[in-house]
C-alpha cells in the first residue's frame, strides 16, 4: 500500500522537509547506537520512532522511513531502489516519487549522517534523481566503498547478522559502488580504490577457499575486467574442483559456470567447453543424491542435458542421459499422487457437517456453495512473504514443476534473479500456499457437506437447472450442464464433473464479456477465433476486473491457467489427466469454485429463487 492511502500528507512527496529542520531532529542520534548500516534494520527503527513524534519531528522521520524503505536492487542500473509492495495498482513509494525541491533539501545535508548506510542512501538518491548533483553521487560511491570496508575489518553488519563484503548482502552493496563508478568513469583515478578492492577480495575469497564468496566476487570481478580473465577462470576451476569432490555439486556447478566465462573471455574455447561438461556433471550427480524425489531428480537431468546440447561431442552422452531421464519420469506420477500433508481435519469437518445435517435443501446448498471464497490477493501475497521470511531458502531455490506426465511446464531461478523471474516465483510461491489451503477446504468442507446433501436430500435436475438458469454468469441453454456439474461434484464423481465445467468456464467468461459489449474474438490471419481463457485472464482483465472482485480473477489464473500451479485448463483440454488423479483436490476444488462464482449473483435473493422453482 502506498502511504497515500494511509496519510493524507506525504512529506517529500506532498510537501517539502526543509535542511535545517531535517538538521534539528536526532535522527542521528536514534541510529548512534545501532552497529548494522543496512537500510532494512534502519527503517525498522525509524518505524518506531515515527509512532512517538508529532509535528514537523514526525514528517522528518516519515521521510527518512521512506527513504530507508526502498526496495534495493542493485542490478538494475536505471532503477535500483523499487518499490517494496506492490498490491493491487497500489505500491510503497520510489525516489520518483519525492519533490524536486525535496531532492534540493536532502542535498543539503547528505553529507551529515554518521551511519554510513543511511549517508550512502541518501546521497545515493539524490544523485539518481539529479545527475548535476555529482558531489552527491561521489558522496555516494565513498560511502559505499567506506561501508565495504568497515565491514572487512569487522566494524559493521548487515541485515540478518551478515559480516562479510563477499556475502549476499554485501555484494550488493559492492553492485552498487561499481555502477555509480561506471557511470561517472569506470577507469577514473577516484575509483582505483573500488578496483584494488575487488581484487584484492577475489584473492582473499580464492585463498580462504571460500567457495560462495569466490562466485560472488570472481562474477564481478570478471564483469568488471579487473583481474586477468585467465586468473580467474584458474581460481574458480580449482575450488570447483574441490567442491565436487566434497559432493557440493551446486557449488561447485555455478564456480564452472563462471570459470568457463572467464576462458571464453579469455579466447580458450576448449578450456571454458570442458568446464560447461563439468557443470552438466555437477547436474547429474545433484540428481542422483536425490533420488529419492523423482521429481527434483528428472529436473537436475532434464538441465544437465540441455547444458550439453550446445557441446560438440555430447551426442552418446547426452543420448545416455535421455534413456536415465525416461526412466525417471516415469516415477513421477507415482509421486505426485502420493505427496500428503498430515492434517487432524476433525473439527473442520465436523463444523461443515454440522452446519448442513438435517437443513433445508436450499440452506444445505447454500452453505456448500458460499462456505469461503478466494483470499485477496494482497492478503495471500503478505502471507506467502511472511513464509518467506519464516524459512527464505524457499524463496531462493530454483524451482521445476513436472505435469501429471512427468514433463518440465515451469521454471524458476528462484526469488534473486531477474524482476520478471522473481515475480514468477513469487506467483509460483503463492500456488504452493493456496495448495495447501485448498487440500483443507475440500477434504474437510467439499467432500463432506457433499455427502450429507447427496444422503439427506433427492436433488431434482430440472429445479437445479432452473436455479442456475438465473444466473447472468451461465450463458441460455447452458444451465443444465452447470447443473449436471453439481450434480456430479455433490455426488463425488470428479472426472464428469471437472469434464462439464471446466470448458464451460472460459465460454462463461466470453459471455459476461459480451454482455458489456466487449469484443473476445481474435483474428489472425483474417480468420476469426474465440479467446482461450489464458487470453481473457490476460488481454481483458480490466474489463474482467469490472465485473469480477480480483481475489477471483487471480484465484482463477493460480488454478487454472498459471503453469507453476496445478494449470487445468491445460492439462485437462489436452487430456493428460490420469484417471486416478481427477480426485486431487485442486480439481474438486475447481469445480467448487466454477459453481461458486456462477451462483454469486444468485445469493442476495437466494431465498426467493429457491422458493420460485420449489426447492425446500
Amino acid at each position: 500500500m502506498s502511504e497515500k492511502s494511509n496519510l493524507d500528507d506525504v512529506p517529500g512527496v506532498d510537501f517539502v522537509v526543509h535542511a535545517d529542520r531535517i538538521s534539528d531532529t536526532d535522527v542521528e542520534s536514534v541510529l548512534s547506537d545501532v552497529d548494522s548500516i543496512d537500510c532494512y534494520d534502519l527503517c525498522s527503527i525509524l518505524s518506531k520512532e515515527i509512532e512517538q513524534r508529532d509535528g514537523e519531528e514526525k514528517n522528518v522521520f516519515r521521510l527518512f522511513h521512506s527513504l530507508t524503505n526502498y526496495h534495493f536492487r542493485p542490478d538494475n542500473a536505471l532503477d535500483p531502489f523499487g518499490p517494496m509492495m506492490v498490491m493491487l495498482g497500489e505500491r510503497t513509494l520510489v525516489p520518483s516519487d519525492l519533490l524536486v525541491d525535496q531532492i534540493k533539501e536532502l542535498a543539503k545535508v547528505c553529507g551529515d549522517f554518521r551511519n554510513v548506510g543511511l549517508r550512502a542512501r541518501v546521497s545515493d538518491v539524490v544523485w539518481l534523481r539529479d545527475r548535476k548533483q555529482v558531489a552527491a553521487g561521489l558522496l555516494a560511491f565513498r560511502s559505499y566503498v567506506e561501508a565495504l570496508r568497515k565491514l572487512d575489518d569487522g566494524n559493521a553488519v548487515l541485515a540478518f547478522g551478515a559480516t562479510s563484503p563477499v556475502s549476499a548482502a554485501g555484494i550488493k552493496i559492492l553492485k552498487r559502488a561499481c555502477v555509480i563508478a561506471n557511470a561517472m568513469g569506470w577507469s577514473k583515478s577516484e575509483f582505483a580504490e573500488l578496483r584494488d578492492f575487488i581484487r584484492d577480495q577475489c584473492s582473499k575469497a580464492f585463498e580462504q577457499r571460500d567457495a560462495n564468496g569466490l562466485f560472488r566476487i570472481a562474477s564481478i570481478d570478471l564483469q568488471r575486467r579487473v583481474s586477468p580473465a585467465g586468473t580467474i577462470a584458474e581460481r574458480c576451476r580449482e575450488i570447483g574442483e574441490i567442491n565436487f569432490e566434497a559432493s557440493s555439486f551446486e557449488l561447485a556447478k555455478q564456480l564452472y559456470e563462471v570459470a568457463a566465462r572467464a576462458y571464453r573471455s579469455d579466447s580458450r574455447e576448449e578450456a571454458a567447453d570442458d568446464c560447461v561438461k563439468n557443470a552438466a556433471s555437477c547436474l547429474v550427480e545433484r540428481g542422483r543424491t536425490m533420488s529419492s524425489s523423482a521429481m527434483a531428480y528428472a529436473s537436475y537431468l532434464h538441465d544437465a542435458i540441455e547444458y550439453l546440447r550446445p557441446m560438440k561431442g555430447t551426442k552418446a552422452r547426452r543420448e545416455k542421459l535421455h534413456e536415465e531421464l525416461r526412466s525417471v519420469q516415469l516415477k513421477i506420477g507415482d509421486e505426485t499422487s502420493t505427496i500428503s500433508t498430515p492434517l487432524d481435519l476433525t473439527k473442520i469437518v465436523d463444523g461443515a457437517v454440522s452446519s448442513v445435517s438435517d437443513k433445508p435443501l436450499s440452506s444445505a446448498l447454500r452453505s456448500f456453495l458460499f462456505f469461503e471464497s478466494p483470499p485477496n490477493p494482497d492478503e495471500l501475497l503478505a502471507n506467502v512473504r511472511k513464509q518467506g521470511e519464516i524459512a527464505p531458502l524457499s524463496f531462493d531455490m530454483p524451482v521445476t514443476v513436472h505435469d501429471f506426465q512427468g514433463r518440465v511446464v515451469f521454471q524458476s531461478a528462484g526469488s534473486g534473479s531477474d524482476a520478471d523471474s522473481s515475480e514468477e516465483h513469487l506467483k509460483y510461491m503463492a500456488s504452493r500456499y493456496r495448495d495447501l489451503e485448498r487440500r483443507i477446504a475440500t477434504s474437510g468442507i467439499v467432500l463432506p457437506i457433499g455427502n450429507i446433501i447427496t444422503d439427506q436430500h433427492h436433488l431434482d435436475e430440472d429445479q437445479i437447472t432452473l436455479l442456475l438458469s438465473n444466473s447472468p454468469f451461465v450463458p441460455e441453454d447452458h444451465a443444465y450442464i452447470y447443473a449436471r456439474g453439481l450434480l456430479h461434484l455433490l455426488g463425488g464423481q470428479s472426472i464428469e464433473a471437472a469434464s462439464l465445467l471446466v470448458p464451460q468456464l472460459e465460454n462463461s467468461l466470453r459471455h459476461v464479456l459480451g454482455l458489456k459489449g466487449v469484443d473476445t474474438t481474435v483474428v489472425h490471419d483474417g480468420i476469426q477465433t474465440e479467446a482461450s481463457l489464458t487470453q481473457l485472464l490476460d488481454k481483458h482483465r480490466l474489463e474482467l476486473g469490472a465485473i469480477f472482485l480480483d481475489k477471483y480473477l487471480y484465484e482463477l489464473d493460480l488454478l487454472f491457467v498459471f503453469r507453476g500451479g496445478p494449470s487445468l485448463r491445460n492439462q485437462l483440454a489436452h487430456g493428460k489427466i490420469r484417471a486416478d488423479l481427477f480426485w486431487n483436490h485442486n480439481i474438486i476444488y475447481g469445480c467448487w469454485l466454477i459453481i461458486h462464482i456462477a451462483c454469486i449473483p444468485l445469493l442476495g435473493k437466494w431465498d426467493d429463487f429457491a422458493a420460485s422453482i420449489g426447492m425446500e
